[in-house]
């Protein structure tokens, strides 16, 4: 009688092992390109938020800030988003944006900076619409205000 190799049957049952790890690397393969699809790149604006360039907030009763830069505060009034700049208010940011070509077309060397101070109930894509339409209309730099770390 002929007895059965060990060595066939270790090499089988290592085959058999291996499998269900095969099976699992596919599986979170296939789990991490679907759950990657969908997600936005995270560079899409390209402002640098540094801490060592927050200042405090400005009530509006003092004068507005020098002409060397271009404030422009976005507040919420009703269903509208309101902009400010240099004191004159828009009611609609289409009119808005018309004034920020003006304005970048006035500025030949294109380094007047654009500090947007945005109000807590403006809708995201409200705000990614000016910070977009500062950047179309020729500005360089476009960075957003800060509140002091505390207040």
């Amino acid at each position: 009688m002929k007895l059965p190799k060990r060595h066939d049957d270790a090499e089988a049952r290592r085959e058999q092992a291996l499998t269900p790890m095969i099976d699992l690397v596919f599986l979170l393969l296939t789990f991490w390109i679907c759950a990657s699809v969908g997600r936005v790149s995270e560079q899409v604006l390209a402002t640098e938020l540094s801490g060592a360039a927050i200042e405090a907030n400005v009530p509006s009763d003092e004068p507005p800030p020098p002409l060397g830069e271009l404030w422009v505060r976005l507040a919420r009034a009703g269903d509208t988003t309101t902009a400010t700049a240099n004191g004159t208010t828009y009611p609609d940011l289409d009119a808005f944006e018309r004034v920020l070509r003006g304005l970048a077309a006035a500025d030949a060397a294109g380094e007047l900076p654009v500090i947007l101070d945005v109000g807590g109930a403006v809708p995201a894509g409200d705000v990614v619409r000016v910070y977009d339409a500062a950047r179309a209309a020729g500005f360089e730099q476009v960075s957003f205000a800060a509140d002091a770390p505390g207040t």
